[in-house]
């Protein structure tokens, strides 16, 4: 198994301490709604703001072309936050082997097998 920051775009993010905000498939793709950790590297990183450790922004993994999605232990139903935002927990591992995906976290273990890599993009700001 390989780990997530060898996969292009993902070497600048840190899962472990993002934050699950939504899961969505449908068919062939399957998206993570993420509170992304932005690394030191990556070119939008900001200091953190007033009361946070990490630079913290909105986006997406989409996973693209996926013929198989298998969606073990679920797990509980979301927390609400103190802003009304759902929250599945973090992202404990994400690893894959050729183009077969794994996440795991609180929301459970989701395997992912898709034709093309997935993509980590940020939310544009106007």
């Amino acid at each position: 198994m390989n780990d997530y920051w060898k996969l292009p775009g993902f070497a600048d993010v840190y899962l472990e301490d993002s934050w699950v905000v939504g899961l969505q498939a449908t068919p062939s793709l399957f998206v993570v709604e993420v509170d992304l950790v932005l690394r030191e590297t990556h070119p939008q990183y900001a200091p953190p703001a007033s009361g946070e450790q990490y630079c913290y922004r909105p986006g997406w993994i989409r996973f693209v072309a996926v013929s198989t999605l298998r969606w073990f232990d679920q797990g509980q139903p979301p927390a609400v936050d103190r802003t009304g935002e759902s929250d599945f927990g973090g992202i404990d591992t994400f690893t894959f082997l050729k183009d077969v995906y794994s996440i795991v976290g609180s929301f459970g273990r989701i395997e992912i097998q898709a034709g093309r890599q997935p993509v980590v993009t940020l939310r544009e700001y106007p």
